[in-house]
């Protein structure tokens, strides 16, 4: 597992007016390496249809058909 996380802040014209800015960005990675009977399961979301945990991809990966166009 790694990732980066990013944050700037800022506080700007300071005086009678002022106002601060946040910004955070952040990149993680992470990969399943054992389920129980190497058996993938369905994420418990609403669509869990489209979410799936299999051993070497990341938790919660989408699953689905890839489309190369519109229908």
């Amino acid at each position: 597992m790694w990732g980066h996380e990013i944050q700037v802040s800022s506080r700007n014209l300071i005086g009678k007016f002022t106002w601060n800015t946040d910004f955070n960005i952040s990149f993680n990675k992470n990969v399943v390496v054992s389920l129980v009977n190497n058996t993938p399961i369905g994420g418990t979301a609403k669509y869990s249809d489209y979410h799936r945990t299999a051993v070497g991809h990341p938790i919660g990966m989408f699953y689905g058909y890839i489309s190369t166009g519109y229908i």
